[in-house]
């Protein structure tokens, strides 16, 4: 009867997915299952912490899979890297057969089993009663092994060593990044397509992460060691719910390169976000100057993609929110010097007692080049009473 259990099981397997196993590269299916010991285990909170999870689908009864248990590799795979040792790593045994009862994984009154699994194994395990986690990850063998990372990515060994693993976690243990290009009215050059770097050049762009008092209060300790090359100005990203944009999920920080791409601290294209579930979100733009932005409808994170915020009004939500560089390039509103998300007269106040500053980093240079003069008067002159959509305004 068991053995035609596993039959059933197998077939029901073949209905429900035709394909093999996932292909490197597949963003793995989230599950709660609940371990022999009553331990409930949530693959996407494993990933958002920042853990490498591999999974392990075997069946008492499979002889490749007692082999490879015994190999060790799991074992000292998770004792060095695990929470007994670097914490970097999650292992968790999933038992397919539904057939297979509790008994079996201890080899006790199991003539099927190969052997007491669980003497053998300091990771939990996990005995399936549904079969909707191993259609979900394509199991038609065994057994079949996952190493899950960043963002959810997976990459599928049939037996890998301890090398291979250790190579899938210097490999798919990244955390993510969000990239786009943003380019500022007021640091601008049509001649020359770019933003200055007057600041950078100057010495007069600070180090650390400007966006600590209010109204951002943005506190993470965000420090370049160096300037990255060509950086224009910070900038403040943030993350949004996709079904309610009010809603603020995370936030980073980094500079504005002169052709608008996001770079972080160290020069890399991107900021990172850390423990955050791939999913869509809006982003967000915030600097000491401009208008914020929002994009336009929620984006894939993590994402390969540049979000271009240059190329349209329409990549923004709400309407006059862009302005026209030149011809088909766009760029951020300038004269926001209070970061409400409002031009208005508070803006011009603040101008107006420093107006003839040299040498300095303020929030009232819109144009980002260490002199407070008329240039920037013009600018706020121009743009008062622009309104970034509402979500966006700070007190």
């Amino acid at each position: 009867m068991k053995l035609f259990s596993r039959f059933i099981f197998f077939v029901i397997l073949g209905i429900g997915r035709l394909s093999a196993t996932l292909p490197d590269g597949s963003i793995a299916p989230d599950f709660t299952l609940t371990d022999i010991n009553g331990q409930t285990h949530h693959l996407y909170d494993y990933i958002g912490a920042g853990k490498m999870v591999v999974l392990d689908f075997s069946a008492t009864w499979c002889g490749n899979c007692w082999n490879y248990h015994n190999s060790g590799a799991l074992e000292n795979f998770y004792t060095t890297y695990g929470p007994a040792g670097t914490d970097q790593v999650r292992v968790l045994f999933i038992e397919i057969d539904l057939a297979t009862s509790i008994d079996c994984l201890y080899d006790i009154n199991c003539p099927s089993s190969q052997g007491n699994w669980v003497a053998t194994s300091s990771y939990p395990i996990i005995n399936l009663t549904s079969n909707s986690t191993s259609i979900a990850f394509g199991i038609t063998g065994q057994p079949t092994i996952y190493s899950i990372g960043t963002g959810g990515y997976l990459l599928h060994d049939p037996m890998p060593s301890v090398a291979t693993l250790e190579n899938n976690l210097s490999t798919i243990i990244t955390i993510p990044r969000v990239q786009a290009r943003v380019l500022l009215e007021g640091p601008y050059n049509i001649a020359t397509h770019q933003m200055n770097t007057t600041l950078a050049e100057s010495g007069m762009l600070p180090l650390s992460q400007p966006f600590a008092t209010e109204p951002f209060y943005y506190n993470e300790p965000i420090v370049a060691a160096t300037l990255p090359p060509l950086a224009t100005e910070w900038v403040l990203l943030e993350l949004r719910d996709k079904n309610d944009s009010s809603h603020l999920i995370a936030r980073s920080a980094g500079f504005l390169r002169s052709d608008g791409m996001l770079i972080d601290s160290g020069g890399a294209l991107g900021l990172t976000i850390q423990n955050i579930l791939p999913d869509e979100y809006y982003i967000a733009i915030r600097t000491l100057h401009h208008l914020p932005v929002i994009s336009a409808s929620p984006v894939s994170f993590p994402s390969s993609q540049v979000y271009d915020f240059t190329t349209s009004p329409s990549q923004v939500f709400g309407t006059d929110q862009l302005y026209a560089l030149e011809p088909g390039v766009y760029g951020l509103f300038s004269g926001d010097y209070d970061g409400s998300g409002v031009i208005n007269a508070t803006d011009y106040n603040l101008w107006r007692q420093d107006n003839a500053a040299v040498n300095v980093y303020a929030p009232y240079d819109s144009d980002a080049n260490g002199v407070i003069n008329n240039l920037d008067y013009n600018i706020w002159y121009k743009n008062r009473s622009k309104i970034a959509i509402a979500i966006l305004h700070l007190p």
